[in-house]
């Protein structure tokens, strides 16, 4: 998790991935499942979240667990894949 969260937070720095991310903490969890949450301005900007998918299968070459792109609104209501 340490590892892919670098790769993350170096790129998201360098203005590679989308405006903002983050991890969620792993102390006393499995590390082999860790959240990591990366942001972009507008999640209806195809073209954006594309851009972003790239950057992490490609030039990162994060591919095992990647998620899919949520509105974090769903997260405040409390919308979630099991729903």
């Amino acid at each position: 998790a340490d590892a892919v969260w670098e790769k993350i937070a170096r790129a998201t720095a360098t203005g590679k991935l989308g405006c903002s991310s983050k991890v969620a903490p792993t102390r006393n969890l499995d590390q082999n499942r860790t959240v990591i949450c990366v942001y972009v301005k507008d999640c209806t900007h195809r073209r954006e979240v594309q851009r972003v998918l790239d950057v992490l299968y490609n030039h990162l070459e994060i591919k095992s667990g990647l998620g899919n792109f949520k509105p974090d609104i769903f997260t405040y209501l409390n919308i979630y894949s099991g729903n």
